[in-house]
């Protein structure tokens, strides 16, 4: 399987995430558009901005994480898709010690 199919994919997934989240931003209602309004709407909703720039950042660190990954690859097979789908559970049960070598629990 080509590299850039697996790439393409998983900017799709990505982008999709990343969509998600704007999904639950809710816009402020405001009668006239100046910026002093603005800037009361926008700080009303800071508790919602925060957790939302967060994930934005999370989201992006793990992209970025993911295309340096991909530079060192230089072709998918379907083994290593299938893994990648379905694997990805036991990703979170796994300890590392920092340098890529697993730890036992």
């Amino acid at each position: 399987m080509d590299k850039a199919r697996i790439e393409a994919f998983s900017d799709g997934v990505f982008g999709f995430a990343i969509t998600l989240l704007v999904l639950g931003v809710q816009v402020p209602m405001l009668k006239t558009a100046n910026d002093a309004e603005l800037r009361i709407a926008l700080l009303q909703e800071l508790s919602q901005l925060v957790p939302y720039v967060t994930s934005f950042a999370t989201i992006g660190i793990i992209w970025l994480n993911h295309h340096a990954m991909f530079h060192s690859v230089e072709r998918g097979c379907k083994s290593f898709c299938v893994n990648g789908l379905f694997d990805s559970d036991k990703q979170s049960e796994r300890r590392s010690d920092g340098i890529g070598r697993e730890v036992d629990r």
